[in-house]
């Protein structure tokens, strides 16, 4: 992780660098669309271990469909209506 750089909530995943840990949160949202309702239905709302594999790529082997790629401003899943954010800043504290 890049300590020299502040976290800053906005691009919660700036200071990652590959193999960091991060935290995943997923809460089911009413205004999902039906296509992501059906991908996250086994996946209860909570907090996710996952890894970092660069290029703002997140790995979770505990739900695999929580992993892929996420956006650098607000750290929320690319092209998903769910409420699923990706972060480092409580990733030590989850362990």
């Amino acid at each position: 992780m890049k300590s020299e750089l502040e976290y800053d909530s906005s691009r919660p995943l700036m200071r990652l660098e590959k193999g960091d840990k991060v935290f995943i949160k997923y809460r089911e949202a009413i205004y999902e669309n039906e296509k992501d309702r059906s991908m996250y239905k086994n996946v209860p709302d909570g907090y996710y271990n996952g890894t970092y594999m660069g290029n703002y790529t997140v790995k979770c082997s505990e739900y695999p469909e929580l992993s892929g790629k996420y956006n650098y401003w607000r750290g929320d899943r690319w092209g998903s209506s769910s409420f699923l954010f990706a972060d480092e800043s409580l990733s030590s504290n989850k362990n």
